[in-house]
């Protein structure tokens, strides 16, 4: 059968596409034995995870999972197109959708800091002025392409970092071709391919990680441990959805994957930009 050729289509959303390495302290109550007696001594281990992320603005912004970044004390970021790991910050979350926005921080990015939660309001109200005068091109803005596509666009002149634009999930059908991007394994930019499995799709219970009870995205493109927060691309080169979860029986992949869709994404973009915690929505 048909298979279109990705070559061209990943070359160019590839460097958007980040692994994330977190760690995070654990306390543990180990018992010790000393002759008669049993002693219950705390301990802190420290534990590494990793997982994926992609990046949707021009300074660095990128979106991931909740969970790959829950409780989480160092956050690292690795890129295709620099040898150096990046310093990561978490700037807002969203928990019901189990999407995270963290900031990759680096000299290379203005020093404003614009995505700082730290900014207080103070902060904010002098920086009105400034903000009214570039409006045009430092907001995100929500357009229709075509009547077809809804786009988050953002500058690409400050920073210099490679993004990608966020396509509609609502436009998404049953069979279309997608491609998932991620640190599969550890395995740093793994792209798979398959189709939309399914829309809409609730997993109640049946997925341990999250438990979502809101529509997902079903598909076949191959997800595993490391993938999570990695991108589910359209062939327009535009990001429909957050990798997120599996259903497996063994904990392998069979083809029963899902991803939060990318409309869910942008409320937290919107926040951001206006340097809020709270996530606007549109229900």
């Amino acid at each position: 059968g048909y298979r279109p050729n990705l070559s061209k289509l990943v070359s160019k959303v590839s460097p958007t596409i980040v692994s994330i390495y977190t760690k995070v302290t654990i306390e543990t109550t180990p018992a010790e034995i000393f002759g008669p007696f049993m002693f219950q001594e705390p301990r802190k281990i420290e534990r590494e995870a990793l997982g994926s992320g992609v990046i949707i603005d021009s300074r660095g912004l990128i979106v991931t999972n909740d969970h790959v970044i829950d409780k989480s004390e160092k956050i690292k970021i690795k890129t295709s197109f620099s040898d150096d790991a990046y310093d990561g910050k978490v700037v807002i979350r969203d928990q019901i959708h189990d999407l995270a926005i963290i900031k990759i921080m680096s000299d290379d990015i203005d020093s404003d800091d614009e995505y700082d939660e730290d900014n207080d309001d103070d902060d904010d109200d002098d920086d009105d002025d400034d903000d009214d005068d570039d409006d045009d091109d430092s907001k995100a803005v929500v357009s229709k392409k075509k009547g077809k596509t809804e786009t988050v666009v953002i500058d690409d002149k400050i920073g210099g970092f490679p993004f990608i634009k966020l396509g509609s999930a609502e436009v998404t059908k049953v069979g279309d071709y997608v491609i998932a991007i991620g640190n599969n394994l550890g395995f740093h930019g793994t792209v798979t391919d398959g189709i939309i499995s399914a829309i809409g799709r609730a997993t109640d219970d049946r997925i341990p990680i999250t438990y979502k009870q809101f529509p997902l995205i079903q598909t076949n493109a191959s997800i595993n441990p490391g993938s999570s927060g990695g991108g589910l691309v359209n062939m327009n080169g535009e990001l429909i959805g957050i990798n997120e979860s599996i259903a497996s029986a063994s904990g392998g992949n069979v083809g029963v994957g899902f991803a939060v869709p990318s409309n869910f994404v942008i409320p937290l973009l919107r926040s951001v930009r206006k340097r809020v915690l709270d996530i606007e929505r549109v229900w």
